[in-house]
């Protein structure tokens, strides 16, 4: 199972910080097993779970749960029937259809942005 995490991040780390990805590897080879290799590595997934979440812009964060909330809710007033806003209740379901749209473009968008330093 370690050697399919590793090849897996290694592909999809960025060439320069291979180095230390190795090292971080070699390092997770030689904790014993057991509870001791597990609390270590989720330590290492928190540490870069942290950098990934530092590197979100927050406006698209804040675009995207606004996406998602008025999804759920266009979404939640077709499955019920709502009618009371003088709308046809098939416009809500168009409304969430738009609404995921959007949010898959902000993901997208926040995805391709660009690395300022590496991974650490």
């Amino acid at each position: 199972m370690t050697r399919v995490l590793y090849r897996i991040s290694r592909s999809a780390c960025p060439a320069a910080d291979r180095p230390w990805l190795d090292a971080l590897f070699a390092e997770s080879d030689s904790v014993e097993s057991g509870r001791a290799r597990l609390v270590w590595l989720l330590g290492a997934w928190g540490m870069l779970l942290n950098r990934q979440a530092r590197r979100l812009d927050p406006r698209l964060v804040l675009a995207a749960a606004l996406c998602l909330a008025l999804s759920l809710a266009s979404a939640a007033l077709w499955f019920t029937g709502y009618e009371g806003l003088s709308l046809d209740d098939d416009l809500y379901m168009a409304a969430s259809a738009i609404f995921v749209a959007a949010l898959a473009g902000l993901s997208a968008v926040q995805l391709r942005r660009p690395y300022p330093d590496g991974w650490l």
